[in-house]
């Protein structure tokens, strides 16, 4: 069924949500879950998570 995204739109929404839910919902550290997501580094997903939300993680 067409969303009117594209897939990398899709799977960056995915990623963002479950990054925030994991950093409301446990005590993983931000350079854990910038790994985990396959981010560059810890400065890169604080960026996107940043640029996605509005508010630093």
């Amino acid at each position: 069924k067409e969303t009117g995204h594209s897939l990398s739109q899709y799977i960056r929404s995915r990623k963002m949500t479950e990054i925030a839910q994991k950093l409301k919902e446990s005590n993983e550290p931000i350079l854990y879950l910038a790994e985990r997501y396959g981010f560059e580094s810890q400065q890169t997903l604080t960026r996107t998570f940043k640029n996605y939300f509005d508010v630093p993680p």
